[in-house]
């Protein structure tokens, strides 16, 4: 008896124990709302945070949270989509919008998980300005349109406006729901099943699913419940808008709506607008704003029982003065959720029902999830995402940012403490942060950030962070020399409350700077003449052992040793340098400037002079020139000379003159215009003269040009009298020439009427062609 009484005591104690500890867990873990986008005040997810977002909506795909909404881009809304990895937001677009055409509006887009696929659908406009209904879908890595691709999407029909995209899988198969102006410009209800491929089939009957064609019907929801698809949606009633819902059981579609004139609405003389449709509980609930108030509808397959605890003109508002909008259903952890927008500066507020009650869990403040309560919010979409509620939602600070919020436990931030660096702190050094992570909850470190600064002293003055230096290393440059180096490291978990207090490590003494290397032993060889190549030589060095970079040179001339007139020579930046005239009679300077690789760069620039001035190329000489050949008219003379060259320059384009004067003194010597030539030919207005050869030597380097050198005086020109074809003999053919010249059959040259004019008078007549006759037979001379 005793020893039960005991068992009992103790098991007692072990109960109580239990009830403490589940007790105190539950404090600990009370749950709340934390932002998992960063948790800043004024930007979100957005891909440019400078650019408006708007309405996006959450899915969950294996686990993973995915958000698609269209944001701004230059003057378009783009398609964008992102998911969440490890705590941080990134591309799950390849950065590349959705968009059929990236330069035309889209907007409206909507996400759903099919066959292990994501697809997405959305309105964009055509070349036309219509919108058009597009679905692309993503494989994981890559998303494929699959509306066709035509410039006119899934469209009914053509020109029509598609809008409001929603996509559902009902009986293994994918449906898209939308609503398209009509041939009247009335808004209908449209639906189309997935065939495959780039084949949709309509899913309506070939009508729309309006109450009233003639009425505009939008805003239109979707959701399976009990083996049939719902679509909700509100539309122009013969007074107001009403809240509509049909069913469709795989073959044709009937209204649960008690299809009457009048709707859902809990007055039916008080519009009702942008309703939403969710499962919970095995029963379907409809939530709509109508008179400005929240109001909830469930249906148990039968009827419609309002379930908002409201009366006939207020509902579920946290103030029923103000004005809320957008209700939005999700099922959570056996409850329901409904998350929308309300007050003057809209709020997002968030209450959960049991099927009981109604509770807000936003905080049940004036302040709902907002990140700051003076921004206004919009575009409240709930979702669950790996067992985990997340209301994504647009806050407006200088733009429209996507917000995302996730609602459970209270959260540790995550820790950084033993926060150091190891590695000298000398420039060209590498220094490497280190830090121990630490989470109270056991969330795991997701992507800590570091960051690095300089401060003047090791109290942090004038503490500046340095650009770029986000990596827990730093190779210390000479912007930090003798600068004091703090490290920064923010831990931040993949999980919970992402972002901890950022921790600070300053070293215990500034960086010593790197120093410069240094050009030693600076000379250069070569013979200091024009003509020669000198090259320069140097030692490099450099304390702190870094490699030698890109050493610069550069040569100057200066008019002496102590460098008078030192002058960079233009273009001599290598360590090499020819000598040209330029650099004739001048001191040559090379001067090294040293460049290491790493460290300190650049060092201080050392010179070395020449000893003597650059001796100058000696000209090309011409000697013994003189003239060959025969004075005499028709005659070709020919120039000779010797070329020499003290530097041995070959000889290229030497020049050449001829002259005439008046006697063998050289008297008014008169250049031969045109003759340039190494030969000339006599010609009669040469008659007489006495000829000079002039001979200009040029060298193919170096001094170029010698002094011109002339030959003696030849002369005078003379003509063998009676040879008119100049071969040199008199004969009857030359005195036939003359027969015919005077009797006005054929021309002469002035050089064959030199050599006819027998008799000197001027004229080659019958007379002349008689004396050439007698000097051929001996009778005259």
């Amino acid at each position: 008896m005793k020893t039960w009484k005991k068992s009992c005591s103790m098991i007692f104690a072990v109960v109580l124990s239990l009830s403490f500890i589940m007790m105190y867990s539950t404090i600990a873990f009370a749950e709340s709302w934390n932002f998992v986008d960063g948790n800043s005040e004024t930007t979100g997810i957005n891909y440019n945070t400078a650019k408006n977002a708007s309405s996006p909506r959450m899915v969950d795909w294996n686990g993973t949270a995915y958000v698609i909404w269209a944001e701004v881009y230059d003057t378009k809304n783009q398609i964008r989509v992102k998911k969440m990895t490890n705590g941080e937001w990134v591309t799950a677009d390849n950065n590349t919008p959705l968009n059929k055409d990236a330069s035309r509006e889209a907007t409206t887009p909507n996400l759903v998980v099919f066959n292990n696929e994501l697809y997405a659908a959305w309105q964009e406009q055509a070349s036309t300005n219509w919108w058009q209904l597009r679905v692309a879908k993503f494989n994981g890595t890559s998303w494929n349109r699959i509306d066709g691709d035509g410039d006119f999407g899934m469209n009914v029909n053509s020109p029509t406006n598609a809008r409001n995209p929603k996509l559902v899988v009902y009986n293994s198969a994918l449906y898209v729901i939308w609503d398209e102006t009509g041939g009247d410009g009335t808004n209908k209800i449209r639906a189309k099943v997935y065939a495959g491929g780039s084949t949709w089939n309509l899913a309506d009957g070939g009508t729309s699913l309006n109450k009233d064609n003639t009425k505009a019907a939008q805003n239109q929801e979707v959701a399976v419940y009990n083996g049939k698809l719902y679509v909700v949606w509100s539309e122009n009633g013969s007074t107001v808008s009403q809240v509509r819902v049909k069913a469709y059981n795989g073959s044709s579609w009937s209204f649960v709506d008690g299809n009457a004139g009048t709707g859902l609405n809990v007055d039916v003389a008080v519009g009702a607008y942008i309703p939403y449709i969710a499962v919970y509980d095995n029963e379907l609930y409809v939530a709509f704003g109508e008179k400005n108030q929240i109001r909830v509808k469930k249906y148990d397959g039968m009827s419609w029982t309002l379930v908002d605890g409201g009366t006939q003109t207020t509902g579920l508002n946290y103030n029923t003065s103000q004005n809320a909008y957008t209700p939005r259903l999700v099922a959570f952890d056996s409850n329901l959720y409904v998350a929308w927008q309300e007050g003057s500066t809209n709020q997002v507020r968030v209450k959960q029902y049991d099927g009981t009650t109604w509770t807000s869990v936003d905080g049940n403040s004036t302040k709902g999830l907002n990140r700051v309560t003076t921004n206004s919010a919009t575009s409240v979409f709930p979702s669950v995402v790996n067992s985990s509620l997340y209301v994504t939602f647009l806050e407006t600070s200088t733009t429209n940012q996507v917000r995302v919020v996730n609602w459970g436990p209270s959260n540790a931030a995550p820790t950084a403490t033993n926060v150091s660096f190891t590695g000298d702190l000398k420039q060209g050094s590498t220094l490497t942060g280190t830090y121990t992570y630490g989470d109270a909850d056991g969330d795991p470190v997701g992507v800590t950030t570091y960051k690095w600064y300089t401060a003047t002293d090791a109290a942090g003055t004038g503490k500046t962070v340095i650009a770029g230096a986000v990596n827990n290393t730093l190779t210390l440059t000479s912007a930090e020399a003798n600068k004091f180096i703090i490290f920064e490291v923010t831990p931040v978990a993949s999980t919970g409350t992402p972002t901890g207090t950022p921790s600070t490590y300053t070293g215990g003494t500034a960086v010593v700077p790197n120093a410069a290397p240094t050009a030693s032993a600076v000379s250069f060889t070569g013979t200091l003449k024009e003509g020669s190549t000198l090259n320069g030589t140097y030692t490099y060095g450099d304390t702190d052992s870094d490699l030698e970079g890109v050493t610069t040179f550069k040569w100057y001339t200066a008019t002496d040793a102590a460098g008078t007139g030192k002058t960079a020579i233009t273009g001599a930046v290598n360590n090499t340098l020819t000598l040209t005239s330029a650099q004739a009679n001048k001191f040559i300077i090379f001067e090294v400037t040293p460049v290491a690789s790493t460290g300190t760069l650049t060092g201080t620039p050392v010179t070395f002079t020449g000893a003597t001035a650059v001796v100058p190329n000696a000209a090309p000489t011409a000697s013994e020139a003189k003239i060959n050949g025969t004075f005499m008219l028709t005659q070709t003379l020919t120039g000779g000379y010797n070329y020499t060259d003290a530097d041995n320059d070959v000889e290229s384009g030497t020049t050449f003159k001829w002259y005439a004067a008046d006697n063998a003194d050289g008297l008014n010597k008169t250049s031969i215009a045109g003759e340039t030539a190494k030969t000339l030919k006599l010609k009669a207005a040469q008659f007489g003269k006495y000829i000079i050869f002039e001979v200009t030597p040029i060298a193919a380097s170096g001094t170029a040009a010698g002094t011109p050198v002339s030959s003696l005086v030849g002369g005078p020109v003379t003509v063998l009298k009676g040879d008119a074809n100049g071969d040199g003999v008199v004969t009857p053919a030359d005195s036939l020439l003359a027969t015919k010249y005077a009797q006005g059959k054929i021309t002469l040259t002035d050089e064959q009427k030199k050599a006819l004019d027998m008799d000197e008078d001027g004229d080659v007549d019958a007379i002349d062609s008689q004396l050439i006759l007698n000097v051929y037979l001996g009778k005259g001379v």
